[in-house]
């Protein structure tokens, strides 16, 4: 079963306000608690990629077109990790780098050259998803277009346009 299978099996139908709801409270605390680095390579990945995957579908369920361009006051990352998504909306695909000091964009700009062995698209925004109660996040690079900044682009896919520094220096 790929992850894509996994996330449709455990998301419920779209409705408005499912992150609210307990089931979406229930996933939002799993993300949380997985966020956790973990010993095996893999696992993590495959894990955080459900975790943040299933923390997308109820984020722009819940919420669509309702956000910001700047995610609410203390917000942060607390693992400092990043997400490559492969397309903008709700990602079919995520990457999870492992945390890092350099530019968010940059490092996803690498993944897609090394592990897709292709050109990343451009342009690739910096998003955020805020976990209900402003404690943490994730930071998730999105190709872009056909949007001209990062608050339309992240807007559509149901998050926040990551501030500055966020990208600039993910792991800090």
């Amino acid at each position: 079963m790929n992850v894509d299978e996994m996330v449709r099996r455990a998301a419920p139908a779209r409705v408005d306000g499912w992150a609210e709801s307990a089931q979406g409270r229930t996933v939002l605390a799993g993300v949380r608690m997985r966020s956790v680095p973990r010993k095996s390579r893999t696992v993590r990945r495959i894990v955080g990629a459900v975790a943040v995957t299933g923390a997308l579908v109820g984020a722009s369920a819940a919420a669509w077109g309702v956000f910001g361009e700047e995610p609410p006051k203390g917000w942060h990352n607390p693992t400092g990790g990043v997400a490559c998504a492969d397309k903008l909306g709700q990602p079919r695909g995520l990457y999870i780098l492992q945390p890092s000091d350099a530019n968010a964009i940059d490092q996803c700009r690498d993944w897609w050259r090394t592990e897709r062995r292709t050109e990343p698209p451009e342009p690739l925004f910096g998003c955020v998803i805020v976990m209900d109660d402003n404690d943490g996040g994730a930071l998730i690079v999105v190709p872009g277009a056909p949007f001209k900044n990062a608050a339309d682009a992240c807007r559509e896919a149901g998050m926040y346009a990551a501030p500055p520094e966020a990208i600039a220096n993910p792991g800090r």
